[in-house]
């Protein structure tokens, strides 16, 4: 496989890529076709269905059910004024409400690594950035502490 030759898509490619970057990720508890990563204020989960790799992230704060209509102005400014990810919320068994990112890498024809790399990290940072611009957003909201790496 060389970076400039596209080939199937596979988890197993996008492991290489956050190996590469020295990022942790594990294979879900219930599916060992889901991988799993996360960042402080971010749950990720890839999953390859047919010709896609597809990316799902949750943010960690729980917003109550009654902030649904601060949170759908929300959802539908960073929708209306932001290419990706695609934001979206719903109500979640607890009844809190649940806020997820998505994205998608159409790979009809394979990926190559780059592709591959260049999906994955973007992904990555762009559903942090908005998990970012969310929390300030709503700050009540933010539980957790953000690490310092530098």
């Amino acid at each position: 496989m060389t970076d400039t030759i596209p080939t199937p898509v596979s988890l197993d490619r996008v492991t290489d890529i956050l190996d590469d970057q020295d990022l942790k990720w594990l294979w879900d508890d219930e599916s060992d076709d889901i991988l799993r990563t996360g960042f402080p204020n971010a749950a990720f989960a890839f999953f390859v269905r047919e010709d896609r790799i597809l990316a799902d992230a949750v943010w960690r704060a729980t917003p109550p059910r009654e902030r649904a209509p601060e949170l759908l102005a929300a959802v539908n400014e960073w929708n209306l004024t932001q290419i990706t990810p695609i934001l979206h919320f719903s109500e979640a068994p607890d009844g809190s409400l649940s806020v997820h990112a998505h994205r998608r890498l159409l790979a009809g024809e394979g990926a190559t690594r780059n592709q591959i790399g260049a999906f994955t990290m973007s992904t990555l940072e762009l559903t942090v950035n908005c998990f970012n611009w969310l929390g300030t957003q709503f700050p009540d909201l933010v539980t957790w502490q953000e690490h310092n790496h530098e």
